[in-house]
């Protein structure tokens, strides 16, 4: 294998976890983390690390990271530096033939700095050129699992996406928190079950996460006060002189000063009319209006606190 190309390889896979490169050394490649020591890989894959410099959990789980990602890195790069050429018709050179099964073949290019192309495709009649190719750049366990679907190796159904493992996860994640009276055994086999997921689609689990931190930021409520006058029971917004309605919004939970900003527009006008809407948790209420806005702020403190199977109890009552 040529280590220089493998180091390469590994050192592009870990710049996006800010892992720096430091060169290689007695045949080793050695990284570094914020400035200090952290691990070095041996050409045959082996990873070594500093004890004495892994003082957080995060430097001991970014060590277990660095062994796996060079693992897979040095699998690959020896099935493709090894495989045979792919010859197809209309097909440029560079493609290595890595595997084939019925009429599916999986094929794979080194594309240098860029990192690695795989490719699935399906021969043409007398096997001569190749068609209907599905295309992973820099994932290698992507295209093998497209292979194997694609060529009959594993049955689809059999597999779960990343947006049915995001809903596995999720179920696992909130039943760890909210279901009362776990066992300790039954709690274990839920982080295992959750760590199982996070190993087979970290992508999965990563939406997961961002969806939740996302919703999580959203006010409970959004409060709009419109200035104008009932006509025929149709609301006549009244505008300022440029043409912008007369509009206070206000999200809650609100600070004192938010709330009296909103106090303060109520009072300068003569008439207006106040709609609210749940932001964070839009199953709980319809719109609705109120008047006491501190006691509509208290309740969305209150909700904010809460957590999904309680807010799910609300609605169910």
């Amino acid at each position: 294998m040529n280590s220089n190309r493998y180091f390469q390889e590994i050192s592009r896979r870990l710049m996006q976890f800010n892992i720096s490169a430091e060169g290689i050394k007695n045949g080793a490649f050695y990284f570094s983390f914020d400035g200090a020591p952290l691990c070095h890989v041996a050409p045959d894959g082996a990873n070594y690390y500093y004890s004495e410099h892994l003082d957080t959990e995060e430097k001991k789980g970014l060590c277990s990271m660095v062994a796996e990602i060079s693992e897979e890195t040095k699998i690959y790069v020896l099935t493709v530096e090894n495989a045979s050429p792919l010859k197809a018709a209309d097909l440029r050179d560079g493609y290595k033939l890595l595997c084939e099964h019925e009429n599916i073949v999986l094929a794979g290019t080194d594309l240098g700095e860029r990192g690695y192309l795989f490719v699935t495709w399906r021969y043409t009649y007398a096997r001569k050129g190749v068609t209907l190719g599905h295309y992973y750049h820099n994932d290698y366990s992507g295209a093998k699992e497209d292979f194997a679907v694609r060529s009959g190796l594993i049955n689809e159904h059999k597999l779960f996406d990343k947006e049915e493992l995001k809903e596995v996860y999720r179920a696992l994640d909130q039943g760890q928190k909210y279901i009362p009276y776990l066992t300790f055994d039954q709690e274990q086999k839920i982080l295992e079950l959750k760590k199982k997921v996070e190993h087979v689609s970290p992508k999965a689990v990563e939406a997961y996460k961002t969806e939740q931190e996302t919703q999580m930021e959203k006010p409970i409520f959004h409060i709009q006060i419109v200035v104008g006058y009932l006509e025929e029971d149709l609301l006549k917004v009244q505008k300022d002189s440029e043409g912008a309605a007369l509009m206070h919004e206000l999200k809650l939970p609100a600070t004192a000063s938010e709330l009296q900003e909103a106090y303060d527009f109520q009072t300068k006008k003569e008439t207006f009319y106040q709609t609210v809407k749940c932001i964070r948790y839009p199953d709980m209420i319809s719109d609705m209006s109120v008047i006491d806005l501190d006691c509509l702020n208290e309740a969305a403190k209150i909700i904010d606190q809460m957590n999904e199977l309680q807010i799910a109890a609300i609605n169910e009552k």
